[in-house]
Formats: structure tokens, sequence, C-alpha cells
């Protein structure tokens, strides 16, 4: 039985699939054929910065491990690109970061919509930097959704 959670995000693809899957329906031998192309869901760290230490995620630990920085644009349109038209449902532009702290996070959200009007965009933040005005400037930008 899929949790709370997974009821909504899962898409109509996934839904189905795993609907199947739980039930039996699947047999091992056929799994594979089953499998989707490409991805249903996709996370994108386009900065790798944060301004708290919350206890489920390991950046305050990884900080001072791994590289550290901003994607560049180019790269991040190239990524976007790539998913587009493949039926990729939920795009989450954050990872182990803060994502509300990359100035181009509206831009970016912009790009997502316009190039995959499909998709969901999607932001988790500890809500720190979000005030009324950027959520409506988010949510102009075509972000479908906002996890505090």
């Amino acid at each position: 039985m899929p949790t709370p959670f997974d009821q909504i995000t899962e898409g109509n693809r996934e839904r189905e699939l795993m609907l199947r899957v739980r039930n039996g329906l699947v047999p091992n031998e056929q799994f594979e054929s089953l499998v989707l192309p490409l991805f249903l869901k996709v996370q994108i760290q386009t900065i790798s910065t944060c301004n708290a230490a919350c206890v489920m995620c390991p950046w305050p630990e990884t900080k001072g491990t791994q590289p550290q920085g901003r994607m560049e644009e180019h790269t991040f349109r190239t990524i976007v690109d790539q998913l587009a038209g493949r039926g990729v449902e939920r795009t989450s532009l954050f990872l182990m970061n803060e994502p509300t702290l990359d100035h181009r996070l509206e831009a970016l959200v912009h790009y997502v919509t316009v190039h995959e009007p499909r998709t969901t965009s999607v932001i988790f933040t500890n809500g720190v930097r979000l005030d009324g005005a950027r959520a409506e400037r988010l949510a102009a930008s075509g972000l479908g959704e906002i996890d505090i």
C-alpha cells in the first residue's frame, strides 16, 4: 500500500505500474519489460549551500567533504532539454541544499515550465528566505509545489 506522501507525489504512470507490482500482477520475468523508459521524478541541485542543519539532511556533514558551488546555467538547461518530452512527472529543484539561496531560482523554474510544461516543478525549503513576494514570484514562474 502506498504511503500518503506517495499518493500525493506519484503520477498516473507510476501509480498504475506500482499498483500492478504491489498486487502481484507482474511476474518477475515481465517486470523488466514494464519498467518505464526514463525517470518519473528528477532532482536537480542548482546550488550546494544551505543555511540550516536539518536533522534529516546530510549537508552539515558533507559540506566539508564535497565540492561546493553553483551549477552553471548552461548545464541546467542541458539537463532540462534532455528531459523535455520524456514524461518526467516531477522535477524537484533541490537535493541536499536550500534552493531559495539560488537567486536564479525563479528563472530556472520558468525554464523548466516552458521546456517541459507537463512536469510539476517542486522545491522543499526551510522557509528562511521565503516570504510572500518570493512565493508569488515562484508561483508566477510556474512552480507547482513548495514544501516547507
